[in-house]
């Protein structure tokens, strides 16, 4: 037999990213991400220096700006 090692679960998508990751992903520029996040519209989190976007933020902001169908 031989003894495998546990590998830690792959993520199909990064689950934060830093502003740059999160401004291309959302496709907008650096500065509107930045007044999104001031206006409570992006929830963003702080880790020591860094200002992080969550997976599921990014997905909460664009639910909320999805338009209902009709």
């Amino acid at each position: 037999m031989h003894a495998t090692a546990k590998r830690p679960p792959q993520h199909p998508q990064p689950i934060v990213y830093d502003l740059d990751e999160a401004a291309a992903l959302l496709r907008v520029g650096r500065s509107t991400l930045y007044e999104l996040i001031a206006r409570g519209e992006l929830a963003s989190i702080k880790i020591g220096r860094r200002r992080l976007i969550t997976h599921e933020a990014a997905l909460a902001f664009l639910a909320s700006k999805a338009t209902p169908s009709s």
